[in-house]
């Protein structure tokens, strides 16, 4: 079973109160003369614009992105927004739903304005990558 995930905030460090399932995400800059502004996949308090990962199982469950409250912060290891520069990397995390046992792999969406371009990124992840 998945461990709760670990948080820090206003009130210091915490625990969600039931396991669920957190990914992370690194976005490299493989440009040799042009910074990426990355915004977190997570999404924002506001946006006019999708800007905020979606996943889905084989079966086509959706599951939800899990959002921390004001009073909670976020889990450790986010990051909201930063430069990345060229030959740069950073890595973020996205918390989800537990997804159903018996899943084969798991399709990550991502808006690809989150780094400065259009479209999506489809990330295709197998269960056997998944630890529980």
């Amino acid at each position: 079973m998945a461990p709760p995930v670990t948080s820090r905030g206003q009130t210091g460090e915490g625990e969600s109160g039931k396991p669920q399932l957190f990914l992370t995400v690194e976005v490299s800059n493989r440009s040799q003369n042009r910074k990426i502004e990355y915004q977190t996949w997570a999404g924002t308090e506001m946006s006019f614009e999708r800007d905020f990962a979606t996943l889905e199982d084989n079966f086509a469950n959706s599951y939800k992105r899990i959002r921390f409250g004001i009073f909670d912060g976020f889990p450790v290891g986010r990051v909201h927004s930063d430069s990345i520069y060229p030959g740069k990397s950073l890595s973020d995390v996205l918390v989800f739903e537990l997804p159903l046992e018996k899943f084969q792999h798991l399709d990550l969406e991502m808006p690809a304005r989150n780094v400065g371009t259009e479209g999506l990124f489809k990330i295709r992840i197998p269960a056997a990558m998944i630890e529980r």
